[in-house]
């Protein structure tokens, strides 16, 4: 039990409760009981699945409802071990702001967030990605390389003006994996390029005009200025979500196990 809840909670370079929704919650007490408790149930899994201490998994929770969207999962991280405990790595934008950066924090903080649903996606990588991916995530300075700090939750995935945080997740796999797709990254751009070259497509989300003023105007960290824009007029925003990047490790046969958990932990 002592070793779980340190797993659940141990936090290295970053403030607790990171990455935390914005909005009014209703039953604070309850949504962490259920955070820690659905948390836990991942550890476990993660034990099981991925007993060793070399495993990079890419988790993806369900911060809110996108369905309408065709999108299940809204964010994900890459979640290994630090000194025998699971720890998670990912990009966070900073509330009420258009700026992110990326955390390091226990596997209890990323599911404290008053979720949508409790669910969880686990996603493993073949071998040469998982060692490049994990000795990348684990030096600071590499695991940064690929951020960029002006968040734009719908940005451009071909434009290096913004990022959102499944954009970091896929930047920075590449980057990770250059040697091993035959690239050299020195920055975003040339990242970009690599995943063009790999015929990597974003998702396309349909978004009509009123719904697109709303949020550029109520939202500062929404905007549509990158997008194409023939395709920004006919309301095709193309993005990189995290449902999207999964799809495209599967494609390129980077995956090794793929899972999905439930609220009863299956």
């Amino acid at each position: 039990m002592k070793n779980l809840l340190l797993s659940l909670f141990l936090a290295c370079s970053c403030a607790a409760y990171a990455g935390q929704g914005c909005e009014p919650r209703g039953s604070q007490a309850d949504s962490i009981v259920k955070a820690i408790t659905f948390a836990a149930k991942v550890i476990e899994k993660l034990d099981e699945v991925y007993p060793g201490n070399h495993q990079v998994v890419l988790i993806g929770r369900i911060g809110q409802d996108i369905s309408k969207y065709g999108q299940k999962y809204s964010h994900g991280g890459y979640a290994y071990k630090e000194d025998g405990y699971w720890v998670i790595r990912h990009e966070l934008n900073t509330c009420g702001t258009d700026q992110s950066s990326v955390y390091q924090e226990g596997i209890g903080n990323f599911f404290l967030d008053d979720l949508f649903k409790y669910e969880a996606m686990l996603v493993s990588f073949k071998e040469p990605y998982n060692t490049r991916l994990l000795n990348t995530l684990k030096d600071n300075s590499l695991a940064v390389r690929m951020h960029g700090g002006k968040y734009n939750m719908l940005y451009y995935p071909f434009s290096a003006k913004y990022q959102n945080s499944n954009g970091w997740l896929l930047e920075t796999f590449v980057f990770a994996s250059a040697d091993v797709l035959g690239a050299e990254i020195e920055n975003r751009e040339s990242a970009q390029q690599l995943l063009k070259g790999l015929s990597y497509k974003p998702a396309t989300l349909h978004i009509g005009m009123f719904t697109r003023l709303g949020a550029r105007i109520t939202k500062v960290n929404i905007a549509f200025d990158d997008q194409p824009f023939d395709e920004r007029m006919a309301g095709n925003i193309q993005t990189v979500t995290f449902d999207d990047v999964v799809s495209f490790y599967e494609e390129k046969e980077f995956m090794d196990k793929k899972l999905e958990m439930g609220g009863d932990g299956e």
